[in-house]
């Protein structure tokens, strides 16, 4: 065995095994840990856990909003709003009222809106009462209301908020004929500028569903001398800046949104969807910031007028913190993390 050892091939032999015996040694110190243990010499071998690069934090704005003034009164949970002093009775009323639609419940439904519950919430009239039941009955598919909404409608000669409850019913089953002459009643009997905006915007929806957005924007533009209310006119603007930047035409969306604060400078909602889309432009950053600093003015705690106002800061090289009339502790400094 000796001689073989010191013999020339017994030599080449030796050499083989010791190359394939650091080669597995190599292959598994490459994919596995060793640890040894110090005071029971243990030895523990194991997967390698491969290193992992660091997590990147992308800060950016959101894009979350509060409701928008044009949103439907059919929409709206309580569309002339309740007493603030009964505010946590309301809330429990309204989850009892949603559970009961959610659960197609028809006798809950009507016991929800008992007379003692209007006297309570609704300090308002008949009407308004009685066709908000009708809409929680037909959103849970009782459609015998429909018949009770045109009884309303036909009892109500100068009020146009039945109409557009039917119109917008129609509207989403598809029945176009029928919603379009809900809507053209709503806007006969408008009175004022509010109910006739809410006509003609509804009639702008119908359009965009028959025709195209391109021929309800012009409609809504054709309608907008027709009306003296700046604020009624400010909500005209706001629907076309929305339906532009529906289509990623950001331009023209935020010159709309402008034209929309610049006729009511309470208009919120515009000026945050103004100042989100120029925040997100380069070249309209300063404007961006013109606008949330206008909005942080009016109302801090607006949607996340704050979060996006301190991301924008930072894009311009600003520290929150040291921006004038931001103290230390200011929520500035609260970005969201995506």
């Amino acid at each position: 065995m000796a001689a073989l050892i010191f013999s020339t091939e017994g030599a080449i032999i030796f050499a083989s095994v010791a190359v394939i015996a650091v080669a597995v040694a190599v292959v598994i110190l490459r994919n596995h840990s060793i640890n040894f243990g110090a005071k029971g010499y243990t030895f523990t071998l194991g997967p390698k856990i491969p290193e992992l690069p660091p997590p990147t934090i992308q800060l950016t704005q959101v894009s979350a909003k509060p409701e928008s003034p044009t949103a439907t009164d059919e929409d709206v949970a309580n569309p002339k709003g309740a007493p603030v002093e009964l505010k946590d009775d309301f809330l429990i009323w309204i989850k009892r009222l949603r559970k009961a639609s959610k659960d197609k419940n028809k006798t809950e439904i009507e016991e929800c809106f008992d007379a003692k519950y209007k006297n309570q919430f609704f300090p308002h009239t008949d009407y308004d009462w009685e066709l908000w039941k009708h809409r929680e009955l037909i959103r849970s598919g009782f459609l015998d209301s429909i018949r009770e909404i045109e009884r309303l409608e036909h009892e109500n000669p100068t009020l146009t908020d039945a109409s557009r409850s039917l119109a917008r019913y129609y509207l989403g089953i598809g029945a176009t004929e029928k919603a379009s002459s809900s809507t053209e009643t709503a806007i006969s009997r408008a009175t004022n500028d509010g109910d006739r905006v809410s006509g003609l915007l509804l009639k702008a929806e119908i359009f965009e569903n028959t025709k195209g957005k391109t021929e309800a924007r012009e409609f809504i533009y054709s309608c907008v001398n027709l009306i003296n209310d700046p604020e009624q006119k400010a909500i005209m603007f706001q629907k076309l800046g929305e339906m532009y930047e529906s289509q990623e035409n950001v331009f023209d969306a935020i010159v709309a949104f402008e034209q929309a604060t610049r006729f009511d400078p309470h208009n919120k909602s515009a000026r945050f969807r103004s100042a989100f889309l120029c925040a997100a432009n380069d070249g309209l950053k300063l404007l961006g910031l013109r606008q949330y600093r206008m909005l942080r003015n009016q109302d801090e705690q607006y949607g996340s007028t704050v979060n996006n106002l301190g991301i924008l800061y930072g894009d311009l090289g600003h520290e929150a913190s040291k921006v004038k009339g931001t103290s230390k502790n200011s929520r500035l400094s609260q970005f969201v993390r995506v």
